[in-house]
């Protein structure tokens, strides 16, 4: 009895192991699945001009910066001169809402090309992350790393407000688009992950 109970305690531990790993990340699926929701339920909606919350006035200069990309090469907004940007700003990789904001320009990515635009993701997460969620997701264009949030919170898009009673340390999902001269010609701050795409490709088409 002894010995079969010391040769099954081992597969024991690996069955309870993986169980509570199991019932973790079913609880954390639950969390992002609501943080989502909420996000839904609260994202501003355009208004007459679709302007409000836009972090960055319409018509300004797009601050520059500099990040580093998922490759860990240094990505300058100046860079693309002469070229329409799209930049989205997303909370965290391998997420729900992420997946589908990221998916939804990944596959209009040929229409953006079309209008002399480029496309850019940036969230806090490690060129690592990033990395492989840009190969298993085939997205092809840039992510940039802001692990810090200086952009984003330059751009007005670190910390999510909550109802207006709390104001949560993550990133509110936004949406902007630069002209060819560098300057901001549509921007929202909080959006949900489809309309972010139809916002960016509406833009890039009317102008």
């Amino acid at each position: 009895m002894t010995i079969l109970f010391g040769t099954l305690l081992p597969w024991l531990l690996i069955a309870v192991g993986t169980w509570l790993v199991y019932q973790l990340a079913r609880q954390n699926g639950r969390i992002l699945l609501r943080l989502e929701s909420i996000e839904r339920q609260i994202a501003p909606r355009p208004g007459k001009h679709g302007r409000e919350a836009s972090g960055l006035p319409v018509g300004t200069p797009a601050p520059d910066f500099e990040l580093p990309n998922q490759d860990n090469k240094s990505i300058k907004l100046a860079d693309y001169r002469g070229k329409k940007v799209i930049l989205f700003a997303f909370p965290q990789a391998f997420t729900w809402g992420c997946n589908n904001q990221a998916c939804g320009f990944r596959d209009q990515f040929p229409k953006f090309e079309a209008q002399n635009a480029v496309v850019l993701g940036i969230s806090p997460d490690t060129p690592d992350v990033l990395n492989r969620w840009k190969q298993e997701k085939g997205l092809q264009y840039d992510l940039l790393s802001d692990p810090e949030h200086k952009v984003l919170d330059e751009w007005s898009a670190w910390g999510r407000s909550l109802l207006g009673l709390v104001t949560l340390p993550r990133t509110t999902r936004s949406v902007w688009v630069i002209d060819e001269d560098g300057n901001v010609i549509d921007a929202q701050v909080g959006i949900t992950p489809a309309e972010s795409v139809r916002r960016a490709l509406a833009v890039v088409q009317r102008e």
